[in-house]
């Protein structure tokens, strides 16, 4: 019982990793696109 409930805890783990990784990667870029474009405006 012990041994699953770790395997479960690591599985959910993972999975939100994953999630956020996801985000973050999706974000990046338009978050960078974001500086760019107010540097540009500034200037």
């Amino acid at each position: 019982y012990q041994q699953s409930l770790i395997h479960e805890t690591l599985d959910v783990h993972i999975h939100l990793s994953k999630i956020i990784f996801a985000t973050n990667k999706h974000r990046l870029p338009w978050e960078s696109l974001k500086n760019l474009s107010s540097l540009s405006f500034h200037s």
